[in-house]
């Protein structure tokens, strides 16, 4: 079966509905049947597209602060941090693809 996170669009195949998403880290709430998905809206109005650019350079500085992070805890041995940093960064990551699949579905 496949499945589509609403949130980032990743698509998975499973037979199992996914507990959450491997690129943005939603939860199952978030991930539905492929073939259900109708796309994001063509039109939101400005103040939503305001929004959706802020949310897209907060989530670009915390991949980079997270990135910093996993940097200064490898360079004094800490494994364990460095992992959850580098976890964080790639989750942070994940939102920005998802807001900016959301602002490139938006005509103008």
């Amino acid at each position: 079966m496949k499945w589509i996170c609403v949130v980032c669009t990743k698509t998975m195949e499973s037979e199992n509905k996914p507990l959450a998403c491997p690129l943005c880290g939603s939860n199952e709430e978030y991930i539905v049947e492929e073939e259900s998905f109708k796309g994001f809206p063509e039109k939101i109005d400005e103040k939503t597209k305001q929004n959706l650019k802020a949310a897209l350079n907060l989530e670009k500085n915390a991949t980079s602060e997270y990135l910093q992070y996993a940097k200064e805890s490898e360079e004094t041995g800490d494994k364990e941090a460095t992992i959850l940093f580098k976890a964080l960064a790639k989750v942070e990551a994940g939102h920005q693809f998802a807001l900016r699949k959301m602002l490139q579905s938006v005509k103008e």
